[in-house]
Formats: C-alpha cells, structure tokens, sequence
C-alpha cells in the first residue's frame, strides 16, 4: 500500500505543485469555485476533503464530490479558527465521492 503525506489547507486556494500526490483537508467549502483549485493543477492530489457548507441550495456545498474523484466533505458546523486542523482531528464527514 502506498503511503501518502496528509497536508492540512485552511484555504484549498493554497494548493500548489508540491501537494501532487498528497491527502489534503481543506477548510474550504466543496463548491464549484473550490474544486477548480484542484482541477487547474497539473499534477494534483490524491484526494480532498472539504467544507459542505451545510449543503446549500442544490447541494452547492457537496459539488466538488462530482467533479473529483476521491474527495469527502465535513460537516459545516464545525468552524473554527484552524478548519483543517479540527476536520483533521474529529475524522467526522458528511459525503463522499463514490468514483
């Protein structure tokens, strides 16, 4: 089994070359705009997690679980100051990708 770097984003607008390959849980909410970050990499990560931003009107908050592949999304509720830290550290999600 390959090991993978876990990286903690408070922002997915952080993402960068450096993180191909990486697990990163992101404070950001799993919308279109965010998973964008992700699409534009050339080299991307292994998987994502995400905000859902409580869901949202059409599922808004979860979008990026179709336009990813491995990616899980947290419950909004739990703001704070270091979102990807405490999504980190509660391993709680919401939804995830199924591809």
């Amino acid at each position: 089994m390959t090991q993978r770097a876990l990286v903690l984003l408070d922002s997915i607008a952080l993402v960068n070359a450096t993180h191909a390959g990486t697990v990163i849980v992101s404070g950001s909410h799993g919308g279109l705009s965010a998973s964008h970050f992700v699409t534009a990499q050339t080299h991307k990560p292994f998987a994502v997690a995400f905000n859902d931003a409580g869901g949202g009107k059409d599922d808004a908050g979860r979008v990026a679980l179709r336009e990813l592949q491995a990616v899980v999304c947290w419950p909004f509720c739990m703001r704070t100051l270091r979102p990807a830290l405490a999504r980190h550290k509660t391993g709680w999600t919401t939804a995830w990708s199924t591809a």
